[in-house]
């Protein structure tokens, strides 16, 4: 009868263990999930993040070409109006 009560003891004690261990398993299982799932949305984040640098990137290129060319715009323009002066045309001659 001891015995039987010893082998009972030792079946349950099994089975909590088998019972913690499945709880165990599928809590790590989750945390996993949960991990690959908030993964999965940096990556995204991160993505668009890059995507934004890149469109200001570009943007602030094309307002710095724009305003050489404004400068570069004016620079003619002086040195037209300077091969144009007479005063030039005195000092030629």
């Amino acid at each position: 009868h001891n015995s039987n009560v010893s082998e009972k003891v030792q079946m349950m004690t099994l089975i909590d263990n088998a019972q913690f261990f499945l709880t165990l398993k599928r809590s790590k299982k989750e945390n996993l999930q949960s991990l690959i799932s908030d993964n999965q949305i940096l990556k995204r984040v991160v993505a668009n993040q890059h995507q934004r640098i890149s469109e200001n990137e570009e943007r602030a290129k094309e307002v710095q070409v724009k305003h050489l060319k404004g400068v570069v715009g004016q620079y003619q323009e002086q040195v037209h109006k300077l091969e144009s002066a007479p005063w030039l045309i005195i000092g030629k001659r």
